[in-house]
């Protein structure tokens, strides 16, 4: 991914306002795990062509609406070290989504020092990842002043 620094402010501002960092448990098999995704919903499809084209990965998809409300189209990413890399770029110039981005590096961060192998993951791991979910789902709730007031930009 290379982008100018015109560009990752553009991206970053597009993610910020019309974006949203997921993290959620999920379940295949009865084996439960949790997984990231990363979308930016727009009603102009030649904005999300141009993330794709940027990025270099992901996916465009488009959302019919109901009759009377303009047809969406999200760019969404689902791979985690591409989640990541797009998210390391452009977290210096978020500002609404600044502090769920931090959480979920945080914890990919704690992730790398760990030492486990691909089909072992303990419990703390486990409880570490619910939690990071949990909180990333109560950010989204909490209003933009909320987090404006614990920011140095107002």
């Amino acid at each position: 991914m290379k982008l100018t620094d015109l560009e990752i402010g553009y991206l970053a501002g597009l993610f910020d306002g019309e974006g949203c960092v997921g993290y959620y448990k999920r379940s295949t098999h009865g084996t439960p795990y949790h997984s990231a995704s990363l979308h930016i919903c727009l009603t102009d499809q030649i904005v999300t062509d141009w993330i794709m084209d940027k990025v270099g990965y992901g996916k465009v998809s488009r959302c019919l609406k109901p009759v009377g409300r303009r047809t969406a189209y999200s760019w969404q990413l689902c791979n985690r070290h591409q989640i990541r890399e797009v998210l390391e770029v452009i977290r210096p110039l978020l500002l609404v989504k600044a502090t769920q981005v931090d959480v979920l590096l945080s914890l990919w961060q704690i992730e790398d020092k760990l030492d486990q192998g691909p089909n072992h993951v303990d419990a703390n791991l486990i409880a570490l990842r619910q939690e990071t979910a949990n909180t990333i789902k109560q950010l989204k709730t909490e209003s933009v002043e909320t987090r404006r007031a614990g920011s140095s930009i107002h």
